[in-house]
């Protein structure tokens, strides 16, 4: 599909979510049925949304152990060595797990920001 509205690639730009973008550009032109492309962008977000809430779905299970790993590190305070060989190594892969795991978080709450700035402007998602 491609994206003619200003407002829905600026709010694709705010989110920096690349699945969500992928299947903007990917949806197709005669499944649209006269839907503008913020109500798309509404639906895939929720869909999205979903996905994070299924259990056994990808996005889940990443969300799911970014969550616990940072509940176990005490939100990068506390930070385990598994090498003790070579501490420093092991804790710059802890840290960079972390980072990862931050990230996943992060992505998930720009997509749920996005669904309810989405809500107001009065764009409801199908999944929803």
């Amino acid at each position: 599909m491609n994206i003619t509205d200003k407002e829905v690639m600026r709010q694709l730009n705010i989110v920096k979510f690349v699945e969500l973008e992928e299947s903007m550009r990917d949806y197709p032109e005669n499944e649209r049925d006269g839907r503008s492309d913020m109500q798309v962008l509404a639906d895939e977000c929720s869909y999205f949304v979903s996905m994070y809430h299924e259990g056994g779905t990808c996005f889940s299970d990443d969300y799911e152990d970014a969550l616990d790993y940072i509940r176990e590190t005490r939100n990068g305070k506390r930070f385990p060595i598994d090498d003790l060989s070579n501490p420093q190594r092991s804790l710059n892969r802890a840290k960079m797990k972390y980072q990862q795991a931050k990230d996943c978080v992060n992505e998930y709450k720009r997509l749920v920001n996005l669904k309810k700035r989405l809500e107001q402007k009065g764009f409801y998602g199908r999944w929803s």
